[in-house]
């Protein structure tokens, strides 16, 4: 049997992919197939464990993150949610569901892209 090739990632960015998302840790084990223990060691900071670059990508398609962003140093500081302003203060806010996460953050990626393409737009035509 070949050896697999532990990948060198920081819990921190594990924990932060999985919950920038947020998808519990029961499902995300489920979706990357190992047992619940195991995914809680990886993102541990005392874990002497992490996961082999083939469970690495199945957490990354999992997350709906590139691979690369496991390999940060630390996880990324600018990711900010949208905030619900169209409640009341003292109503309790229920967490995204990680479809509508997902959706979030694909809506700020396009949104970051056509303010791009209309600055460049606008620096042409000065």
């Amino acid at each position: 049997m070949a050896k697999q090739i532990k990948a060198l990632v920081k819990p921190s960015v594990l924990k932060w992919a999985r919950e920038s998302l947020n998808l519990p840790l029961a499902d995300a084990a489920k979706k990357i197939g190992v047992k619940v223990p195991k995914l809680a060691e990886w993102e541990s900071e005392s874990g002497g464990s992490s996961p082999t670059i083939g469970q690495l990508r199945k957490a990354a398609n999992a997350y709906k993150r590139p691979l690369a962003v496991f390999f940060l140093p630390e996880p990324p500081r600018d990711f900010d949610a949208l905030k619900d302003f169209r409640r009341l203060p003292e109503l309790t806010r229920l967490p995204a569901t990680p479809k509508l996460s997902l959706e979030i953050r694909r809506a700020q990626m396009r949104r970051e892209i056509a303010l791009e393409l209309a600055a460049s737009v606008v620096s042409l035509n000065c």
